[in-house]
């Protein structure tokens, strides 16, 4: 007979979550005595009613949770916030840090796309650790400049005088294509 109503209590445990719902519960069943003993039946059962309807208020069945661990998820949500709102307070200095971001992630795109050109030339080759390309390096008018045309002759005079010179190739930007080996004198030339 002293037994609190249903209702509210049959409702708290619909809606609230069963770690949530063991403190509340107990904690309303211990109000309703005490309210029981001093107030009369009346009273405790009118006050029963209103608490556990204030129990379901969202604040309470959201935050209450004494178990609940912070998730990865929860801060980035909070960092994504944050980051919106300052964004959108100070859109000048927001403009600035993403033009930079995107600035700086083009340079690193276009040095990371030349390394990797660059360390890839050459790559068809059996041997292209035995492969070297000879410059020049002369100054003029003050200018340094670094060219690779040669003389003709150059390469003959220097595979005669280095034994490690296996084969020897001149290129040349023209219409025509020099071909010389090492072991002869003579040279194919090609119209192209």
């Amino acid at each position: 007979m002293n037994q609190p109503p249903k209702l509210p209590l049959l409702l708290l445990r619909l809606i609230a979550g069963r770690q949530i719902m063991e403190e509340i519960e107990g904690d309303l069943y211990e109000d309703y005595l005490d309210n029981l003993e001093s107030l009369g039946a009346k009273k405790a059962r009118s006050i029963y009613r209103w608490t556990a309807l204030w129990s379901l208020r969202p604040y309470i069945l959201i935050h209450n949770k004494e178990n609940r661990n912070p998730k990865l998820i929860d801060m980035v949500n909070y960092h994504l916030k944050m980051a919106v709102r300052n964004m959108s307070k100070k859109k000048t200095f927001t403009a600035i840090n993403i033009f930079g971001l995107a600035l700086g992630m083009a340079s690193s795109l276009a040095i990371l796309l030349f390394i990797i050109d660059q360390s890839k030339m050459d790559d068809f080759q059996v041997n292209k650790d035995r492969i070297y390309r000879l410059e020049s390096t002369y100054e003029r008018d003050g200018r340094i400049t670094r060219n690779v045309e040669l003389h003709g002759n150059l390469m003959t005079s220097i595979a005669g005088n280095i034994p490690g010179i296996e084969a020897y190739t001149r290129l040349s930007k023209s219409s025509q294509t020099i071909i010389q080996s090492r072991g002869t004198s003579e040279s194919i030339i090609e119209e192209t």
